[in-house]
């Protein structure tokens, strides 16, 4: 679907958000993608929702829809075909609101490319939250697949679950693309020490987790075996965003492990390369199931910040730190532990 030749493309990218407005993988994603293809020349327009607040972007398009989700989405699907519908080379969509406009009708007039962030197949915890809503969700975005001209996955697990959890779909037309960051804002600087002694982590070998705080992101087991580490040696930061639906959870971890030192994000587009610099290592331990991790652009961008990874032995984390990672068994504390203790005190194995 995409030119190989220097020819300028039209392009349209559909996505839920936006930074500053709602950040997030796939908005960091699109906005990271965006600049480079302007930086080629190509013609990008972005559309949107708008979420609270007004970003004034060059050609970005904000659609106001009414809370409620069912009642946000349909009007989405309506406003955005008035946008959508135009002749263009290339139309990518991301997230929900991409999958609605897949949709459409005359969207095919269009090379549609529809970017798969999340797998198909989810827990049975997040499906029975609300079970009509979100079943419904999952069936949008298998149908959006079937209609996509092509189909993105950011890992080999992502596209063998869609095979698996989607019938009559093309695998010829699903490539694995892998997500991008921006290396130069997330290079390696030793200039953070402020925010290191700010945080309270002084001289200490600095542990980190950054990104969006949450259950399925294995936070509660890090914190659980940093309590088994030298704390006198080790400082653990975790750090990041929290959404409405886990603030009571940020709250018990704070309560249960008082000697982490939690940092709400103040500036989510700004300050990640900040935290990242001020950091020593990078730890995420999100569970090995076909409902963990898709990709973990947080693990990408540690380590273009020249961090080293301590992750779970998973597949997808194999597949992203190229098994450039010191990988634990999910669950295991003790080992989690040991291996913090092994990084903090090999200066010559974290570089």
């Amino acid at each position: 679907m995409i030119s190989r030749s220097n020819q300028v493309m039209s392009i349209l990218q559909v996505t839920p958000g936006i930074p500053p407005d709602r950040v997030g993988g796939i908005e960091n994603y699109v906005m990271t993608l965006t600049g480079y293809l302007r930086g080629k020349a190509h013609e990008v327009t972005i559309l949107t929702r708008r979420w609270k607040t007004d970003v004034h972007q060059e050609k970005t398009i904000q659609l106001r829809v009414p809370p409620g989700e069912i009642s946000g989405y349909v009007a989405w699907s309506v406003n955005a075909w008035a946008s959508a519908h135009k002749k263009r080379r290339l139309v990518h969509c991301h997230g929900l609101e991409g999958a609605c406009v897949v949709s459409l009708p005359n969207i095919s007039r269009s090379g549609t490319v529809f970017h798969l962030h999340n797998t198909i197949s989810r827990s049975p915890a997040w499906l029975n939250r609300h079970p009509v809503r979100h079943r419904i969700s999952i069936e949008i975005l298998k149908g959006a697949c079937r209609i996509a001209d092509r189909i993105i996955a950011p890992t080999e697990s992502t596209r063998e679950d869609l095979l698996t959890e989607t019938n009559h779909l093309d695998p010829n037309k699903v490539r694995v693309i892998p997500n991008m960051v921006d290396t130069k804002k997330f290079a390696p600087r030793r200039d953070e020490l402020a925010l290191r002694d700010a945080l309270g982590c002084g001289g200490r070998v600095t542990l980190m987790y950054f990104g969006k705080i949450r259950p399925s992101k294995g936070i509660e087991t890090i914190c659980r075996a940093y309590d088994l580490v030298d704390k006198k040696r080790i400082a653990l930061v975790v750090a990041g965003s929290v959404s409405a639906d886990d603030v009571r959870f940020l709250q018990i971890l704070k309560s249960k492990f008082r000697d982490v030192v939690f940092a709400l994000c103040a500036d989510p587009v700004g300050d990640p390369p900040n935290y990242y610099n001020a950091a020593d290592v990078f730890a995420i331990h999100s569970p090995p199931t076909r409902w963990g991790e898709t990709f973990s652009i947080a693990t990408l961008e540690a380590m273009s910040s020249g961090l080293p990874v301590n992750c779970t032995d998973s597949p997808t984390f194999k597949e992203v730190t190229m098994n450039n990672a010191l990988s634990v068994e999910f669950g295991n504390v003790r080992r989690l532990a040991e291996a913090f203790e092994l990084l903090s005190g090999n200066d010559a194995m974290r570089k």
